[in-house]
């Protein structure tokens, strides 16, 4: 909530589904808890408008700032994330460093004296990063012997609209932001491109090949399309 002395109240909805509530300084509770409960549909369908039908990087979203603020929340796939920016003692000495809290809940806190938001993302990314090589190498190696198949190199990316890729010389490749989506959406990823290892294409095989591993490919592949273009913004 921003107060102000504005006269009006305002509701806003900004990146990653924020609400905005500008509100003016001797406004009663009540009276604020009222308006809100009245523009409750109304904000639920400009959230699906916009988040559900694809379009919620329009949200707001104009820049880094609007994404990876003080305070923020980070989808991660063990549970989301909330983002700390702390000041350090110079851009050299930044850190990063993520905690799960007694109460369950998880925090990323970056240390640093940039303002920059790209360097700020580039560390959080680079966090992801790290994080994604050692799942995505656990889970690559027990699906490929579960499958019976093996692979040369495992590399971890940033892709535009790939999660994942596999080269006819056995190398695969994996996007990050794997990391920010369920269990069940990365594991089929992982099954998708070792399949490719049998099958370099998307045959009738190729897909018994997918299915014998993961029964339920076609809804944890539904989710991907449904889902998957959420997180370009980030």
């Amino acid at each position: 909530m921003v107060y102000s002395k504005r006269k009006t109240i305002s509701l806003e909805i900004k990146a990653e589904g924020r609400i905005i509530a500008r509100i003016p300084n001797l406004l009663p509770d009540k009276e604020i808890r009222r308006i809100i409960e009245i523009n409750k549909s109304k904000l639920y369908s400009k959230y699906k408008e916009y988040y559900m039908e694809g379009n919620h990087q329009l949200l707001g979203a104009k820049g880094y700032g609007d994404i990876y603020y003080n305070g923020a929340t980070l989808p991660f796939v063990l549970g989301d994330i909330k983002l700390i920016l702390e000041k350090g003692h110079g851009i050299e000495d930044s850190k990063i460093y993520y905690r799960r809290l007694t109460d369950g809940s998880r925090t990323l806190t970056v240390i640093t004296d940039s303002e920059d938001f790209d360097f700020i993302r580039n560390c959080i990314t680079n966090w992801y990063r790290k994080y994604a090589k050692e799942t995505l190498a656990k889970k690559t190696v027990y699906y490929s012997k579960l499958m019976q198949t093996s692979y040369n190199r495992l590399t971890v990316k940033e892709q535009k609209t790939r999660w994942g890729s596999c080269s006819s010389k056995g190398n695969l490749n994996f996007n990050w932001k794997l990391m920010m989506m369920p269990e069940a959406a990365i594991d089929y990823v992982v099954v998708h491109e070792l399949a490719h290892r049998k099958h370099m294409n998307h045959s009738s095989s190729f897909w018994r090949e997918v299915e014998k591993t993961l029964p339920d490919y076609r809804d944890r592949r539904e989710w991907l399309k449904k889902n998957g273009r959420y997180f370009s913004i980030y």
